[in-house]
C-alpha cells in the first residue's frame, strides 16, 4: 500500500477527531421526523410483509446474489461498489480525501443509527417470523437490535449523495446504485421496505445536518479538488431564476424505480393510504394540506417561518428569501422527467372521486402522479433551511414531510408518489452544491440568519490548536471556565477540544 505524508493523515484524523465531540450533540432525531414505523394490524405492514416474503423468494436468483454480497461487504467493499457509478476507485490509496470524507459520514451515520435504534424499538423480520436469513452469521449479532430506519438505506443513499455532490457527473449512475443497499436488506429478512423509506429520509436530513458544519465543508473542498475533474457551473443568471436549468437537473427516470404495479401490494398500500388520507380532510391536517396546495417561495417562507418561530421574507431576510426562490423550483421541475415517462394515473382519477382542492382537478387530470413534485420541493427546502439555520431542524424536516404528506390527503398523489418525491429532493440538493451561484447565496443567507437572529456561525467551527493561555475559556452554556478539563469549550469564538 503507498505511504502518504504524515503530514496529510494528521490533519485527516484530527479533522475526524475535532467532528466526533459535534456530532454527538447535533444528531437528527428520527422520532421527531417521521412517523412511527406501521402497526401489525395496517395495510402498510401487510406491505411490509408481502415484501418480506418477495426478497425470500429471489434469495436464489441473481438479484439475491447481488443482495448477498453488499449484505457482506465492508465500508471498503461499499465504497469500491459506488464508485463504479463513475468508473473510479474509491479507496484511502487511490482517493485519500473523499475517502476521509465518507469515513466522516459513515462515522457521523453510525452515531445518528445508534440513537435511532436506542429511541426506536422494532423488531427484525426473520425474527418477528422465526425464520432463518439470509445470511444466517449476522443473526445473533442484529437479533436486538432495531431494524427502523434501515442502516443500510442510510448509508447507501448518504453515501451516493456525497459521491454525485463531490462528482456532478453520472450521478443517475450513482443514485441507482445507492438505492439498491436498502432492498437487499429486505431480501436478506433483516429490514422491512418502511425501514428503507424512512432510511433514505434520514441519509438525506444527515447530509443537511454535515453541510452546517464547517469541519465537513473543508474535508468536501479537499474531495472535490482532488477529483480534478471540470465542475459544471451555472451561468449568471437573474435573481428570479432557477439556480439549475432542465438540462442540469439529475434525471428521475433514469435512477428511480418503477411506480407500483397495478395488481402488486405495494398499490394496495397506496389505496389504503388515500382513503386513509380522505378522512383527515375535516381535521386540521385537511385544511393544512388544502393550503399547501400554493407551491411557492411565500408559501415556503410563511410555513417555515411558523417552525422557527422567526419571520423568513422578502423584506426581512432578503437573502434568504431569494434562495428559496431560485431553489424550489427545482423540487418540482427534477421529478418532470419521470413523470413523463410513467404517466401514472393520479388517485382522485383512478378512483374517480373529487379530490379536497377541485380549482386543480381538470389542469391535473392528464398529467403524471409519479413522483410528486410538491413532495420532492418541500424535502429539498427543508434540506436547505436545514443548512442555513443551523436550529430547529429536525422540527424544519417534519415540517417539510407534513407537506409532502398532504398531496396524499388531497388526493393528488399516491403514498408512493410522495415517497420516491423525497428521494429526488435530495438528489437535487446535492446537484446545487455544485452551482457557484447557489454556493455565494448559501453563505449570504447563512451570514444574514446570524446577523438578523443570531444565528451559531461564531462559534460552529472546532479547533484542534490551543488558544493563547490568557483567553477567556466558556462552555457550551455561555459560562466561563476558570479551569476547564478535558472536553469541548468556546475560546475565540471557536469550540475547542481540550
Amino acid at each position: 500500500m503507498k505511504r502518504f505524508p504524515i503530514l496529510f493523515l494528521t490533519l485527516v484524523l484530527s479533522l475526524t477527531s475535532q467532528a466526533q465531540a459535534y456530532m454527538d450533540s447535533d444528531l437528527p432525531d428520527v422520532t421527531k421526523m417521521l412517523p412511527a414505523y406501521p402497526n401489525i394490524k395496517s395495510l402498510d405492514f401487510v406491505n411490509d410483509y408481502t415484501q418480506y416474503r418477495w426478497g425470500k423468494s429471489v434469495r436464489e436468483e441473481s438479484t439475491g446474489k447481488l443482495a448477498y454480497s453488499f449484505i457482506m461487504w465492508d465500508f471498503d467493499n461499499f465504497l469500491r461498489s459506488l464508485g463504479k457509478g463513475i468508473n473510479m476507485t474509491i479507496s484511502l490509496a487511490n482517493t485519500p480525501k473523499l475517502y476521509a470524507l465518507l469515513e466522516y459520514a459513515e462515522k457521523y451515520a453510525d452515531k445518528m443509527m445508534s440513537k435511532a435504534q436506542s429511541d426506536v424499538k422494532r423488531q427484525r423480520p426473520y425474527d418477528m417470523f422465526g425464520e432463518g436469513s439470509y445470511v444466517r452469521s449476522m443473526e445473533e449479532r442484529l437479533r436486538n437490535v432495531s431494524c427502523y430506519p434501515c442502516d443500510q438505506a442510510v448509508k447507501g443513499w448518504l453515501y451516493s449523495l456525497l459521491i454525485a455532490e463531490v462528482h456532478p457527473k453520472k450521478v443517475e449512475n450513482i443514485y441507482t446504485r445507492g438505492l439498491k443497499y436498502g432492498p437487499s436488506m429486505i431480501i436478506a429478512g433483516y429490514n422491512f421496505e418502511s425501514d428503507v423509506h424512512a432510511g433514505h429520509m434520514m441519509g438525506s436530513a444527515l447530509l443537511a445536518r454535515m453541510h452546517a458544519h464547517d469541519d465537513f465543508k473543508a474535508l468536501l473542498d479537499a474531495a472535490r479538488s482532488e477529483m480534478s475533474t471540470a465542475k459544471t457551473r451555472g451561468m449568471t443568471r437573474a435573481s428570479d431564476e432557477p439556480y439549475l436549468s432542465e438540462s442540469e437537473l439529475p434525471n428521475s427516470s433514469e435512477y428511480l424505480p418503477e411506480p407500483p404495479a397495478e395488481l402488486s401490494c405495494q398499490m394496495s398500500c397506496d389505496i389504503v393510504s388515500y382513503n386513509e388520507g380522505k378522512l383527515y380532510r375535516s381535521q386540521d391536517e385537511g385544511a393544512q394540506a388544502v393550503a399547501d396546495v400554493d407551491y411557492s417561495a411565500d408559501r415556503f417562507c410563511e410555513i417555515f417561518s411558523k417552525v422557527l418561530g422567526q419571520e423568513l421574507s422578502a423584506s426581512r431576510t432578503p437573502a434568504i428569501y431569494e434562495l428559496v426562490q431560485r431553489v424550489h423550483p427545482s423540487g418540482n421541475a427534477a421529478t418532470q422527467k419521470a413523470k413523463g415517462a410513467y404517466r401514472r394515473q393520479r388517485p382522485y382519477v383512478y378512483m374517480d372521486e373529487p379530490t379536497s382542492y377541485p380549482a386543480d382537478e381538470a389542469d391535473l387530470r392528464d398529467t403524471g402522479s409519479y413522483p410528486s413534485g410538491h413532495a420532492s420541493g418541500s424535502w429539498l427546502m427543508g434540506l436547505v433551511l436545514c443548512e442555513v439555520t443551523r436550529t430547529q431542524q429536525d422540527a424544519l424536516m417534519a415540517r417539510a414531510y407534513e407537506f409532502g404528506q398532504g398531496r396524499v390527503i388531497t388526493g393528488y398523489h399516491w403514498q408512493s408518489d410522495v415517497n420516491y418525491g423525497r428521494v429526488v429532493g435530495s438528489a437535487v440538493y446535492v446537484t446545487l452544491h455544485n452551482n457557484q451561484d447557489f454556493l455565494d447565496q448559501m453563505q449570504k443567507a447563512i451570514q444574514e440568519y446570524d446577523r438578523v437572529y443570531g444565528g451559531t456561525s461564531a462559534v460552529r467551527a472546532v479547533s484542534a490548536e490551543p488558544a493563547a493561555v490568557d483567553t477567556p475559556v466558556y462552555n457550551l452554556q455561555g459560562q466561563r471556565v476558570s479551569s476547564p478539563s478535558r472536553g469541548l469549550y468556546i475560546q475565540n469564538h471557536k469550540k475547542v477540544i481540550r
